[in-house]
């Protein structure tokens, strides 16, 4: 496992927050985080390859949802592009763009990290509107 990737996941868990991954991707993907040895960090997984979907199309986040259990407004969903965000957003996700990527430009739409640590602070902002 990745240390940086294991610690945080570690982190988001034991402050309570349950996690998922919604992800354009090929069957494989399962082996990765397996050979990462964190699939068992994941409370929902929802992949492409299985819905015959792909981001931005409504279902991929309906069904994170309806896996989740959770209200679509309970769920903040990161991702690289600014149009994925604004699907997740209108199913009633909160959106977080990742600047982690070269050339990924920020969107004052989105509240955005440049490291995935940075996700705590966008999360406590996030909990300080809901007062």
């Amino acid at each position: 496992m990745s240390s940086g990737c294991g610690y945080l996941l570690i982190r988001l868990k034991e402050k309570g927050y349950r996690l998922g991954v919604i992800s354009d991707t090929w069957p494989n993907i399962e082996t990765q985080l397996d050979h990462l040895g964190i699939t068992g960090y994941f409370d929902q997984l929802t992949y492409s390859y299985r819905l015959g979907l792909s981001k931005p199309d409504s279902g991929m986040f309906q069904d994170a949802v309806n896996k989740s259990g959770m209200a679509a407004e309970e769920i903040v969903f990161v991702d690289d592009l600014a149009r994925n965000l604004a699907a997740a957003e209108e199913c009633g996700m909160h959106g977080v763009l990742s600047l982690a990527h070269a050339g990924t430009e920020p969107n004052p739409r989105f509240p955005s990290v440049k490291r995935p640590a940075d996700i705590f602070k966008v999360l406590e902002e996030l909990k300080g509107k809901k007062k």
